[in-house]
């Protein structure tokens, strides 16, 4: 199932391994077979980039994720958000062909599908 990138969503830029914020959607020639949007990075750096550059961040849209990660993700709600149960939930995850990083301060973020 293909997400539908919309203006604002958190993106995960892969070649610069950052997060984005999309801006705009950019217009396209007749030959390309991608969009293409324009995206802001961490560091207020603007990114033209075509839809295989950059993954959704489905943290903020989770209710669109299958119910098999929408339930691991439910398991880990209630626990202490710490460095064990982050690991414990990546593995799940990496298990069932998804991704996240996370901060220090054991803040998930960047949830893609591998």
């Amino acid at each position: 199932m293909k997400i539908e990138v919309n203006i604002g969503d958190t993106v995960w830029i892969k070649k610069s391994k950052m997060l984005g914020i999309v801006r705009i959607q950019m217009e396209r020639e007749p030959l390309e077979t991608e969009l293409w949007f324009e995206i802001m990075d961490e560091n207020g750096k603007l990114h033209h980039l075509p839809e295989s550059e950059f993954d959704i961040d489905m943290f903020s849209r989770w209710e669109e994720l299958p119910e098999n990660i929408q339930a691991i993700l439910q398991k880990y709600a209630d626990e202490d958000e710490s460095y064990e149960n982050l690991a414990a939930m990546l593995l799940e995850m990496e298990a069932e062909g998804y991704t996240f990083e996370y901060y220090l301060t054991a803040e998930p973020y960047a949830l893609r599908k591998i």
